[in-house]
């Protein structure tokens, strides 16, 4: 999960390059997709890559498909022309679906199939395969509090961060992260910011695990045309 939040905007923004310049790479699947060593997504092969209008899909001499069908739209299976960048948006969305769940959206062949992927046939969900998740909510606490001696207000106690929102504390969350490093990262950069270094040590993250039923809560399916 955390490779597919980072992967998710870096790939469409380098594609942006290419679709800015009126080209479509049309042949956008995982081996095409390289990662640098600080993570950074490079978008690669651009060989079969041809200017938005007119693009469709070529065929060899032999009737071989240039591509890689389960990663194609539908459109530029059947050899449509006028393919834009819509088609690589799809190519990027059963991308990334496939790391999720391990699997693609549509078992494909090696050839077209177009109706098996058209509007209104079943797309199975990623949540189908969900596996459950470790995320980890970052907190701080802002003290008002009277409960020292003396009415002083008390920051930390022998459990750590002490909290009475009813007398007076306020309790931020800053976010939520996919791994601890990324939340002790975030607490460090806070605790530099007016407002939280004054109380560099009312900070603390929770370690919560996601089920299907967290994601899922408090949104509803809607029906097509409604």
């Amino acid at each position: 999960m955390p490779q597919v939040l980072d992967l998710a905007p870096q790939v469409p923004a380098g594609l942006a390059a290419a679709h800015a310049h009126g080209l479509v790479h049309r042949d956008i699947e995982p081996g095409n997709v390289l990662l640098a060593g600080d993570g950074t997504a490079k978008v690669a092969d651009f060989g079969i890559a041809r200017a938005a209008e007119g693009a469709g899909t070529v065929l060899t001499r032999t009737g071989l498909m240039i591509g890689i069908p389960h990663f194609m739209s539908p459109e530029q299976v059947l050899g449509r022309p006028g393919i834009d960048r819509r088609s690589d948006l799809y190519s990027v969305g059963v991308m990334l679906f496939r790391m999720l769940p391990g699997r693609l959206p549509f078992e494909a062949g090696s050839g077209p199939e177009p109706a098996d992927r058209g509007p209104g046939h079943h797309r199975p969900s990623a949540r189908d395969s969900f596996t459950s998740m470790i995320v980890y909510p970052l907190w701080h606490v802002g003290h008002q509090n009277e409960a020292g001696d003396d009415g002083a207000t008390v920051h930390v106690d022998e459990s750590g961060v002490f909290c009475d929102e009813t007398d007076g504390d306020d309790v931020k969350l800053l976010g939520i992260y996919s791994t601890r490093e990324r939340a002790e990262e975030r607490m460090r950069q806070a605790r530099l910011l007016p407002g939280f270094r004054d109380e560099p040590d009312c900070f603390y993250f929770d370690t919560c695990e996601l089920d299907e039923d967290d994601w899922a809560e408090g949104f509803v399916r809607v029906p097509p045309g409604e």
